[in-house]
């Protein structure tokens, strides 16, 4: 709506009471004025909770009119709608000087400095710190979507310091992590093979009363499976909690895999176990989406305890044929090697039964020549 107020001239009202127009200031009734200097009051306060900055602050603002330009629409100017942010600078330095002057004209909040941040690429990740930095240095008070997404590209980018120090940072303003940020640390400490540091953010987010999602329940059992002996009563207890409920929208074939590998590194090893939580995700109604991976976790269950090859093949074939796409290259090959081999196989037992056959009946000619 700045955009808006910006770029209207001053000398422009529409007066609704009284059914009249007023194309200058100097024929507004009192009212109208009071009514006028409130709009204009209104479109300049603030944005995203930034504070209001002192006039000696505001002499080295940009205009209005050039700091709006910051923030363009897309291909159609007279929209309202504001799209991705456009900007020119390229060096850490500029893009902090650019959203600090933005924050202090009020044409930068939250939803910009998101969606600048979400356009960026990893190795840019110098830039994430510098634009943050500098709507802080404006008065922009960051929330935890924002963050999260700061902590996301700074993941992406391999600096852990940066990220576990913006997490301190937004624990010591008493601000709540989102549940998609503790599922992105969550996922570093996995990566560095650290299941207790893990399970100790998991029950931090439930401390300060974040709701897991299915992501966080994913990666807890995980690091469940990753404990040497594995945590299995507890990843149990915590499946069968999700499990529970009436919606059923925390389970997901990635959380089945993550249970089927809390058993495969159980003492003792039993492959039924495996099996009867692989069949458990193939009959659950309604259906949940199947994965290739699942398959890979049963059959090496089945390998290492040395199942058959019949009831191996059975199972492939259940998790090929419910994994490929219908309408796909690799469905039509498949299902041609499929009635290919269960011709050969037809023709090879065809054979077998001729064979024995004729053996049969020259065995009976035999014995009956002799008897005459």
């Amino acid at each position: 709506m700045t955009a808006v107020f910006f770029h209207s001239p001053s000398h422009f009202a529409h007066c609704v009471c009284g059914g009249m127009r007023v194309f200058s200031d100097a024929y507004c009734w009192p009212r109208v004025s009071r009514f006028v200097h409130a709009v204009r009051w209104f479109s300049t306060s603030g944005v995203g909770g930034a504070t209001p900055a002192s006039r000696a602050e505001m002499s080295h603002v940009k205009p209005a009119s050039s700091s709006s330009e910051l923030w363009r629409s897309g291909e159609d100017s007279r929209t309202v709608t504001i799209g991705r942010p456009h900007v020119e600078a390229t060096t850490p330095e500029q893009v902090e000087k650019t959203f600090r002057l933005s924050v202090l004209a009020r044409t930068a909040s939250n939803v910009q400095l998101r969606r600048y941040l979400e356009q960026l690429q990893p190795k840019d990740h110098a830039l994430a710190l510098a634009a943050v930095r500098g709507a802080e240095a404006g008065g922009l008070r960051v929330d935890a979507k924002t963050n999260e997404v700061h902590l996301m590209k700074l993941m992406d980018g391999g600096q852990l310091r940066a990220s576990m120090e913006l997490y301190r940072r937004m624990i010591d303003r008493r601000m709540t992590p989102t549940a998609n940020t503790y599922a992105t640390l969550m996922h570093m400490c996995i990566q560095r093979e650290m299941p207790e540091a893990c399970q100790k953010m998991f029950e931090e987010m439930v401390k300060r009363g974040q709701s897991p999602n299915t992501k966080n329940y994913e990666l807890y059992i995980t690091s469940l499976a990753m404990e040497n002996p594995p945590k299995w009563e507890k990843a149990v207890e915590v499946f069968d909690h999700i499990s529970r409920d009436r919606r059923g929208k925390h389970l997901t074939a990635m959380t089945y895999n993550s249970l089927m590998r809390v058993y495969l590194n159980m003492t003792p090893f039993d492959w039924r176990v495996v099996y009867n939580c692989y069949h458990e995700l193939r009959n659950r109604k309604p259906p949940i989406l199947l994965q290739w991976e699942s398959y890979l976790l049963v059959a090496e269950a089945l390998r290492r305890g040395r199942v058959g090859y019949i009831r191996r093949f059975i199972t492939y074939l259940d998790a090929w044929f419910c994994v490929t796409p219908i309408r796909s290259v690799e469905f039509l090959f498949g299902m041609a090697l499929y009635v290919g081999a269960m011709l050969v196989l037809k023709a090879i037992i065809s054979w077998l039964v001729v064979i024995y056959y004729e053996r049969v009946i020259a065995a009976k000619k035999g014995v009956s020549e002799s008897i005459l």
